[in-house]
């Protein structure tokens, strides 16, 4: 079963077989679980809040929470002593009058391919079975498909145009590029153009406290109670760098293209300046322990699988930016990059050199449909909004506006945030005790640019609510 498992996205069971009760989660560990294990045995959750409300006397681990707050690669990492992330690449054991045991899953071979038309070929195939499972259980249903001008929707749309699916695009409230290019592929294809928003929590926040990031709810396993939206079925695209390309290689990193180890890349990658700089490097100190623990060698170059392996556990298991993905109760997401563990496995040992560049989409998009192809894109500003059909590859150093941002005061990218209507409520910046968080985020320069730092503001009210609910020290 946990060799060739049929069931895709993101998932957790509890199995009871004979005596024995057996716990287990996706191998990305999308829907992540965590678990307390004390002398009394274990306590298992899809919760991290639920988890914090199971200790008698909850305290703030200090070097997770600084993280947590502001680490941005470690916003779905547990804050309190004792929570534990579930380790995705094994499942629990309960036996009768034994001690719980974890067990690590079994790892297929990975076909190693070394060329483009190979990779296309390959994984064209996977895609192609996916599409199939998908149509039986979609049947006629129309769909979403979540499009922007960029290359992971269009690949996503690629698939499920071709495999015959009803389907109606669906954005958020988009600008600029981004809304022209998906307006000229809807308007093209004749299909419409969803807007997904968001009913306000204006005057509820006590009925959403937990939501660290206010984009979802409490128990943060359910899709968020304020979307809009009409079709109930919806596929969106993310990571698609994790098909192509290591996620983490960018300018900075080309020179050790050929060199990168969990050394230095947690140092990049997992630190941020919001953190204090005891907490920077208690958290570095942490995360390479982390990854010690699960196998790697800190200062080896990492090959192309361990690139996949280290993506899956940086981003599936500690940081949030795909949590959303498990709305199993108004919507199902499918990430067919990223999130889908048998597909990003068997996808793990494509040579890094056909890869780069986003080469493997740009190829698999003109292979899978023509049409989507013939549309214009923008990607990491660097496209001039070229048809697909004219380009093979990406400049590798892509621009953002990052360097921008960096330039001008915070007092000014304060000022702009505010204008583009990101504003921190007054009211929950007053209910906030900033003295408590002084030795793990910088909390004077937080406090002075509120739209800037609202991100973090959010995270920070909410954990602020949890410390009162639950009398964490």
């Amino acid at each position: 079963m946990l060799q060739d498992n049929p069931v895709y996205g993101h998932w957790a069971f509890v199995v009871r077989k004979g005596n024995n009760t057996y716990v287990l989660n996706d191998m990305s560990g999308t829907l992540r679980l965590y678990y307390i294990e004390d002398e009394d045995g274990i306590t298992i959750t899809s919760s991290m809040v639920a988890a914090i409300a199971s200790i008698k006397s909850p305290k703030f681990d200090r070097v997770r929470l600084s993280a947590f707050l502001a680490g941005g690669y470690g916003n779905e990492i547990p804050f309190v002593e004792g929570v534990e992330n579930v380790d995705s690449l094994k499942y629990l054991v309960i036996e009768e009058g034994k001690k719980p045991g974890w067990v690590k899953k079994d790892v297929q071979d990975v076909l190693r391919i070394e060329t483009l038309d190979g990779a296309v070929t390959y994984v064209k195939g996977l895609f192609k079975k996916q599409m199939d499972i998908l149509k039986k259980a979609i049947g006629n249903e129309t769909v979403s498909i979540e499009l922007t001008a960029g290359l992971d929707s269009r690949l996503i749309a690629s698939n499920i145009k071709t495999a015959g699916l009803n389907y109606d695009f669906l954005n958020y409230p988009l600008y600029g590029p981004d809304k022209e290019v998906s307006a000229q592929i809807a308007e093209g294809l004749g299909k419409r153009m969803l807007v997904q928003t968001n009913d306000p929590c204006i005057k509820d926040f006590e009925n959403h406290y937990g939501e660290f990031d206010y984009g979802f709810n409490f128990f943060r396993q359910y899709a968020n109670p304020r979307w809009v939206v009409e079709n109930k079925i919806q596929f969106s695209g993310a990571r698609g760098e994790c098909l192509d390309k290591p996620g983490f290689i960018t300018k900075n990193d080309l020179r050790n293209i050929n060199n990168l180890s969990i050394s230095k890349l947690v140092m990049r990658l997992c630190l941020s300046n919001e953190m204090t700089k005891a907490a920077k490097e208690q958290f570095h100190r942490y995360m390479l322990s982390y990854f010690e623990k699960r196998g790697f060698e800190l200062n080896n170059h990492l090959d192309e699988y361990e690139q996949m392996k280290f993506n899956q556990m940086l981003y599936g298991e500690l940081t949030g930016d795909y949590m959303y993905c498990s709305g199993v109760q108004a919507h199902i997401y499918f990430y067919q990059i990223f999130n889908e563990w048998h597909f990003n496995h068997y996808v793990s040992n494509i040579a890094t050199q056909v890869k780069l560049g986003r080469r493997l989409t740009i190829a698999l998009i003109k292979d899978i449909d023509q049409e989507l192809a013939f549309y214009p894109f923008v990607s990491h500003r660097r496209t001039k909004r070229n048809s697909l059909n004219v380009i093979d590859h990406l400049p590798i150093e892509y621009a953002n506006y990052n360097g921008i941002k960096k330039i001008l005061p915070d007092w000014v990218v304060d000022f702009i945030y505010k204008c583009m209507g990101r504003v921190f409520s007054a009211e929950r910046f007053s209910q906030i005790d900033f003295k408590r968080y002084e030795d793990v985020i910088e909390v004077k320069s937080i406090m002075a640019h509120t739209n800037l730092y609202s991100a973090i503001l959010n995270r920070l009210h909410s954990v602020e609510t949890l410390r009162k609910i639950f009398d964490i020290s």
